[in-house]
C-alpha cells in the first residue's frame, strides 16, 4: 500500500485549460522555446487537491517547486513566470534556502531574494503560498566549517525573512546537521524561534535517520515542537548510488525509508527525478550504476504505458511510497513544469511499483 492523503480544497480556476510558456533556454539543447500555449495533457489536473502535511495545519500541493537554480538558467523575469505558472497549476508550496544561487557571483542569498520580489510584485500571493526556507548551511568557502548554534540560526532566520519580505516562513528547515552539537540543544534553541513568530514548523535536512529520531523523541518527551518532515535524497535510483562527494548530504536507504514507514513522518525529497538521469542515460555519472542502467528499460516501458515522460514515472515512483512524500522539484521552465505535473494523474497498479523496487536494488517489498 502507499501513502493516499484525504484530499482538501481546490486552490485556483479549474476552468483555466491553457498555460503560457515564457521564453527561455532549455538547459540541454540551448535552444529558445518561444512563448506559445500548451493543452493540459490527459490525466493533468490544473488545480489537483491540497493534502494536509502530518503534524501541522498546512495543506500543501503534493509538488514542490525547488528553488536552487531560481533566475541561475533563466532571467529573473522568466524566474516570476516560472513561479507565475507553478501558481496557476494549483502549487503552493515552495522551497528555497539561504545558500541558494551563493555561487552567483556578488551576491548572496539570490533566490530568497528573487521569490521576495515576486510576493511583493503579486499582493494577495504570500497569503496563497506554503512558504519554507532553510539555514546553518556551512560557509561555501569552508565547507566543513558548523554553523548549527543559535547565533548563526538567527542570523540566518532574520536574513531569510529579509529577503524574503515577509515576518514568518512556515516551513524551516535545518539544512546540515553537525553531530557534535547535542540534538537537545539543537531543538530547545530552535523554540525560541516558533515563540517569536518568525517559524511555525522545524523541518530536518540532511540529518541522519539516528539523529532525527533522537531530536524528535527528546522533542516529544519534553512538549517542544519537533520536526515535522525530513527532506534527503530520494529517488527511483538512489539505492545503489556510491558515496556522495559531499559527505553531510544525507540519502535514504533501506532502514530510513523502513524509519519513515513506521514513524508516518513526511519526506519532502530533492533530486527526486535523478535530475534528468533516466530520460537521457549516459555513462560516467554518479547515478549511471550497472543496476540503474538495466532499470532504464523498465522505466521506459512504464511511460510508454501511462503515456507520459520518463521523468514523470520516476517522480510518481516516489510518490508512490507507504508515508508522505511531497517531492521538490526543480524545472527550469514551464514545460518541464508541465511534465512533472502529470505524475499526479498517473494511475499506478502494484505490480509495478514492485517491478522497479525488485530492478532498483532497493531491497523494498511493496
Amino acid at each position: 500500500m502507499y501513502y493516499r492523503p484525504a484530499p482538501t480544497a481546490l486552490v485556483g480556476s479549474a476552468s483555466r485549460r491553457k498555460i503560457r510558456h515564457a521564453t527561455a533556454r532549455h538547459p540541454d539543447t540551448l535552444l529558445t522555446v518561444r512563448p506559445r500555449e500548451f493543452e493540459l495533457k490527459p490525466g493533468m489536473s490544473i488545480s489537483p487537491p491540497l493534502s494536509p502535511l502530518p503534524g501541522t495545519t498546512l495543506q500543501v500541493s503534493r509538488l514542490c517547486l525547488g528553488t536552487a537554480l531560481l533566475g541561475v538558467r533563466q532571467s529573473e523575469s522568466e524566474a516570476h513566470r516560472l513561479l507565475d505558472a507553478y501558481l496557476d497549476l494549483g502549487g503552493n508550496f515552495i522551497d528555497t534556502a539561504r545558500v541558494y544561487s551563493d555561487w552567483v557571483p556578488n551576491e548572496s542569498g539570490r533566490a530568497e531574494r528573487i521569490l521576495g520580489d515576486w510576493m511583493r510584485d503579486r499582493p494577495g500571493v504570500r497569503s496563497r503560498i506554503v512558504l519554507a526556507t532553510k539555514g546553518l548551511h556551512p560557509p561555501l568557502s569552508a565547507p566543513h566549517q558548523s554553523r548549527v548554534n543559535l547565533r548563526e540560526a538567527r542570523r540566518d532566520i532574520e536574513a531569510s525573512l529579509r529577503a524574503l519580505r515577509c515576518e514568518c516562513v512556515e516551513l524551516y528547515w535545518l539544512h546540515r546537521d553537525d553531530p557534535a552539537v547535542p540534538v537537545e540543544e539543537i531543538v530547545e534553541f530552535m523554540q525560541g524561534f516558533i515563540r517569536e513568530g518568525k517559524i511555525r514548523y522545524l523541518g530536518a535536512s540532511n540529518w541522519s535517520m539516528n539523529r532525527l529520531a533522537a531530536a524528535n523523541a527528546y522533542a516529544n518527551r519534553h512538549g517542544f515542537a519537533p520536526f515535522i518532515a525530513n527532506q534527503i535524497l530520494f529517488h527511483a535510483g538512489c539505492w545503489t548510488l556510491p558515496p556522495a562527494r559531499d559527505p553531510s548530504m544525507t540519502r535514504i536507504d533501506l532502514d530510513y525509508h523502513r524509519w519513515h514507514s513506521r514513524s508516518g513522518l513526511s519526506l519532502v525529497p530533492y533530486s527526486t527525478q535523478a535530475q534528468g538521469f533516466f530520460s537521457r542515460p549516459c555513462v560516467g555519472v554518479p547515478t549511471a550504476t550497472a543496476t540503474n542502467m538495466q532499470l532504464v528499460p523498465l522505466l521506459n516501458s512504464l511511460a510508454r504505458t501511462h503515456r507520459v515522460s520518463v521523468n514523470a514515472v520516476v517522480l510518481g515512483y516516489a510518490l508512490r511510497q507507504p508515508f508522505p512524500v511531497f517531492p521538490v522539484i526543480g524545472p527550469n521552465t514551464p514545460e518541464q513544469l508541465a511534465d512533472s505535473w502529470t505524475a499526479l494523474g498517473m494511475q499506478w497498479d502494484l505490480s509495478e511499483l514492485t517491478a522497479i523496487n525488485e530492478a532498483n536494488g532497493s531491497g523494498l517489498t511493496s
